[in-house]
């Protein structure tokens, strides 16, 4: 499976900003220097090995004495994890902020470049995304939720998660160790923000709108090559830095119909059934009975009885056989001999689960099941009661018009 780490950095105000993605590879050699900006934590029974390797785990019977200790570390209940890397190849794609926002369309379009590489040469069909809490990455937002699907479907994906740390979490997302290295090699550096022997073009009244537009087009073109030059080709612990310049008159792709995309969202129920919009509201339909959308995660993942599916053959076996006992949705397990601490992966993987306990989120204790899961797809928790009845418009309109009233929320999101 592929890991991707992103987050996204202004660097000045009306300035170009960056935006990184983090694929996180395993070091062929432990020779290279790692970053300073990331400082290992040491366990005492291990020296050699890092902390917060999170992620799965089991019981060592299964596991020669000699693998443990590369290829997996123990928490504190003396429970398997295995290591995953935290580094990796970084990319960083600038661009004005005054010619190209920074919303759902943008990430589909960048995260498909960087994912190509992997899907072509490297036969990778699984992708895990790690972003932050942003608006623009909103799970609970449906143009979130339409881009990544297209993203999944277009690159014939078998699964693809999204996930986010908590609220106040967002420093231990790998990526934020990277602008560190990167802000230091624009130490001492200045951006013009003019043409030589010029004063900068909002200042210049003697031009028209058109004229004005021009020649900021060609300032924050040149502002985007500065910063490609200090940082192609420069290293991130061990791992050359790919700096892609975004010119301004540049046209989005492959994806380039947000303001279509959004005027579905934002028109009411009768507006979203004309020729113009109707197409968006066939393709989400079709996407989202793909989806699962719980608090901190987004999952879309191959069944097989649709059309699209059925042509488009599951790659990866194996996974599929993990998540199918969970319904085809991965959700934490709680663990029945540690109390308040969940099932590691490998003890999952080793106990061979028949039928996961509960829903989705369903021991999350920011969530009431019984108000936030929708009752319809049983596949989505809701987050807000807007949130609810757009979902329930939009995807469940023939069969919400019989149902009774839900019960009002209590809990506080």
């Amino acid at each position: 499976m592929l890991c991707i780490k992103l987050n996204e950095v202004h660097v000045v105000t009306r300035m170009p900003f960056f935006i990184g993605y983090l694929r996180l590879k395993k070091k062929e050699s432990t020779s290279r220097i790692r970053a300073k900006s990331i400082s290992p934590v040491r366990f005492p029974s291990d020296p050699s090995r890092r902390s917060r390797s999170v992620s799965p785990g089991s019981e060592s019977h299964d596991i020669p004495s000699e693998q443990i200790s590369g290829l997996y570390r123990r928490d504190k209940h003396q429970r398997l994890h295995v290591n995953y890397p935290r580094t990796g190849e970084l990319t960083v794609f600038n661009r004005a902020t005054k010619f190209h926002s920074t919303n759902a369309e943008t990430h589909a379009n960048d995260l498909t470049k960087v994912l190509l590489y992997d899907i072509n040469l490297e036969r990778k069909y699984s992708v895990s995304v790690t972003c932050d809490n942003g608006p623009d990455w909103s799970f609970k937002s449906p143009l979130t939720q339409l881009y990544m699907g297209r993203i999944w479907r277009d690159m014939d994906l078998d699964y693809l998660v999204l996930t986010s740390y908590a609220p106040h979490h967002s420093a231990e997302n790998m990526i934020e160790h990277a602008w560190s290295p990167l802000g230091r090699y624009l130490v001492g550096v200045t951006i013009p923000a003019c043409l030589p022997g010029e004063i900068p073009p909002y200042l210049q009244t003697n031009m028209s709108e058109t004229e004005r537009k021009e020649k900021e087009e060609i300032v924050y073109d040149n502002a985007v090559d500065i910063l490609n030059s200090y940082w192609n080709g420069k290293q991130y612990d061990g791992y050359n830095i790919k700096s892609t310049k975004v010119a301004a008159k540049e046209t989005p792709s492959p994806y380039n119909d947000y303001s279509t995309v959004k005027q579905y969202f934002e028109a009411g129920i009768k507006a979203r059934d004309s020729d113009k919009l109707k197409h968006i509201g066939q393709e989400y339909k079709l996407l989202m009975k793909h989806c699962t959308k719980s608090t901190n995660s987004l999952q879309f993942i191959k069944c097989d009885s649709c059309e699209h599916c059925r042509s488009h053959p599951i790659h990866s076996d194996k996974l599929m056989d993990f998540l199918k006992p969970h319904k085809r949705h991965f959700t934490p397990t709680p663990s029945k001999s540690i109390q308040n601490s969940f099932c590691t992966f490998l003890e999952l993987h080793n106990s061979k689960i028949t039928k996961p306990e509960g829903t989705i989120d369903a021991h999350c204790p920011s969530v009431n099941i019984e108000t936030d899961l929708c009752r319809i797809c049983k596949r989505y928790i809701f987050m807000s009661a807007a949130e609810e009845k757009k979902h329930c418009q939009i995807l469940h309109s023939k069969v919400t018009k019989n149902k009774a009233p839900r019960q009002k929320r209590t809990s506080q999101k």
